[in-house]
């Protein structure tokens, strides 16, 4: 039989990507797609879209039947709702993302059958340290850009504590960008209004040197890493990074490459950005593997 998962933050950018990557995997059984304020789109036989709320306590925000079907069943957990905003206040992202974290932890150690719990999280961790930073590094007192990166860096510590009773994996993303395909971005993110607002000649300055690194990675790239990561390649007590690594865009010829197809594309409405148009093979369409660096 195959897995039974529990998917947080169904109705998210990365979450909402995981969905269809799952179903048609052969050892994927069926999804519970717990989503908060977005729905969850996809529609698939083996996928049951579910209310919950992760700040609402141990029980997730899920009526007592739900919860019960998924404890006795799930053997997979992936973690992959927060609250992402930069500017939001330090103490609405740790009760998103040190809270919600906290709370499913305390679900998941009631999950008889739970063999993996794969926890998203994000490069940026590391905050204003710069240099080599590999995937055991986290501590440190170099400080934070935003309340995004602290909250995540704490939640991060919370679930290394956790490591000996849940098994749990961390899979830090780098930026996420759009698809590979299609160029498609479903949701903003800030990336994507930064190029906004260079496109309209608002932001004529770009932090950085021309060598400076800018990471960036395919959404359905992402997704099927974190899909492998939790189901055929879980290893409990790892923390893995998927970004670009020497692959990597810099500001120099990323920067030529966005003057270039926003002139001749510019930003799309209904949700597409031409993703595919600004990066082209290098960094978006290939497969660039899980790096071990930042």
């Amino acid at each position: 039989m195959g897995h039974v998962v529990l998917l947080t933050g169904a109705g998210g950018m990365v979450g909402e990507a995981l969905v269809p990557v799952l179903a048609a995997r052969a050892d994927v059984s069926q999804i519970f797609a717990l989503a908060h304020k977005a729905g969850v789109r996809v529609r698939h036989e083996n996928v049951i879209p579910i209310s919950g709320n992760l700040q609402a306590g141990s029980d997730l925000g899920m009526s007592d039947d739900i919860q019960g079907q998924i404890r006795d069943r799930v053997s997979v957990i992936i973690h992959a709702a927060a609250d992402t905003r930069f500017s939001a206040p330090l103490t609405e992202s740790r009760a998103a993302n040190v809270e919600g974290a906290r709370n499913l932890l305390s679900f998941a150690v009631h999950c008889p059958r739970l063999r993996g719990l794969v926890a998203l999280s994000t490069v940026h961790v590391a905050g204003k340290r710069t240099g080599l930073i590999s995937e055991d590094d986290l501590e440190h007192c170099e400080g934070f850009v935003n309340s995004y990166e602290q909250s995540k860096y704490e939640s991060e510590l919370l679930l290394r504590q956790s490591m000996p009773e849940v098994p749990i994996s961390i899979v830090r993303l780098s930026t996420v960008f759009g698809s590979s395909v299609s160029g498609e971005v479903g949701k903003y993110a800030a990336i994507h209004h930064a190029l906004r607002l260079y496109y309209h000649s608002l932001a004529p300055m770009i932090p950085g040197t021309a060598d400076s690194p800018v990471d960036l990675v395919a959404l359905d790239f992402a997704a099927s890493a974190v899909a492998h990561l939790a189901t055929e390649h879980f290893e409990p007590g790892r923390t893995f990074q998927v970004c670009g690594g020497a692959d990597v865009l810099t500001v120099g010829n990323s920067g030529s490459a966005d003057v270039q197809s926003l002139r001749s594309v510019g930003p799309r409405t209904g949700g597409s950005f031409a993703a595919t148009q600004c990066f082209g093979d290098r960094t978006l369409r290939s497969p660039i593997g899980l790096s071990q660096d930042v």
